[in-house]
Formats: structure tokens, C-alpha cells, sequence
């Protein structure tokens, strides 16, 4: 069952994550992915540092592979973003029904 709060937090970052990537392509600057970066911290660095090492120096500067490694960040993210707060808000409403339970039994 899908709670309300988790799909609202993803729905949120899904539509930074597009912002951020729609500037990439909207803009000439050549900072212009900065957000993307950050929003895929700390797993973008990661994914391009395995590219890197995979790669060596042949997608040395490829923008559609920064664009990649970015965008899988991003899903890394949105996961971790998903499910720890479903982990939370089931961890919170479990709390709220068994104190509503204990008040119910005589």
C-alpha cells in the first residue's frame, strides 16, 4: 500500500530532478549541471569515479555520460527518498494504532 506522504516526497524531488535537467539543455552555461550533481549526491561522484576507472580517459568531458551518471544519482536518490520515509510514516502510524488498540481493550 502506498502511502500519500512517500509518493508526495518523491513526486517533489522527481519534479527538482526534471528542473534541474531541463536547465542542463536550456541553458549555454557550463555550470549549468550543478544542480543535477547535487541532487544525485554523493552517488553521482560515485558512479563516475566507477565510469572513470572502467573507461579510463575515452568519456573523458562526455556530457551525456555526466548526464547519465547524474540521472542514475538521481534514481539512487529517489529510492532511498521513497522508502525511508514509508519507513517512517509506517513506523509512525504503527505507534498511533496500537496506542488507539490499548485504549480500546478494557
Amino acid at each position: 500500500m502506498r502511502n500519500k506522504v512517500s509518493v508526495s516526497l518523491l513526486g517533489l524531488y522527481v519534479v527538482f530532478v526534471v528542473l534541474s535537467v531541463a536547465a542542463i539543455f536550456v541553458s549555454d552555461d557550463s555550470l549549468s549541471g550543478v544542480f543535477l550533481v547535487l541532487l544525485g549526491s554523493p552517488w553521482t561522484q560515485l558512479i563516475t569515479n566507477v565510469f572513470d576507472s572502467v573507461a579510463g580517459d575515452l568519456f573523458a568531458g562526455n556530457a551525456a555520460l555526466g548526464l547519465t551518471a547524474g540521472l542514475m544519482g538521481c534514481a539512487i536518490n529517489g529510492a532511498v527518498i521513497y522508502l525511508g520515509s514509508s519507513w517512517v510514516v509506517a513506523k509512525l502510524t504503527s505507534g498511533r494504532e496500537m496506542r488507539a488498540q490499548d485504549k480500546a481493550t478494557p
